[in-house]
């Protein structure tokens, strides 16, 4: 539940920061993208003042909830026990070394006996 609100908090963050990257005045380049329409409210310096405080703000926002999202991974990774951990590995069958094939030797796929199942019929192999 928490994981799904610091999501959305984050994705939330980085679509207005990108908005208000873009709605900055440039010096140069692609000229106003965003219009002249914010600029008739405000003068130029306090149009700048404000995107600028707005930007440092979800710029701090979006860090937060990404350091807050990777702190909460970690506890989550942290959370087995250690039986828990135990169990895991004893699960997993033991791999067998590869070795080197020489030349003119062929490759040996070693077989172990099919699991049955009880009342099954028996089938010749």
């Amino acid at each position: 539940m928490v994981t799904s609100v610091l999501i959305f908090i984050q994705a939330l963050a980085a679509v207005l920061l990108v908005l208000v990257v873009l709605l900055q005045r440039s010096e140069g380049g692609m000229g106003s993208l965003g219009g002249q329409g914010a600029h008739s409210l405000m003068s130029g310096q306090a149009t700048g003042d404000a995107l600028t405080r707005a930007t440092a703000i979800l710029a701090t926002i979006f860090i937060i909830s990404s350091l807050l999202l990777a702190s909460g991974n970690d506890r989550a990774r942290e959370a087995r026990s250690a039986v828990e951990q135990a169990a895991a590995s004893a699960a997993l069958p033991p791999v067998a070394p590869a070795l080197p094939i020489l030349p003119g030797q062929t490759p040996t796929v070693p077989t172990a006996p099919l699991p049955t199942v009880p009342g099954a019929p028996a089938t010749a192999q």
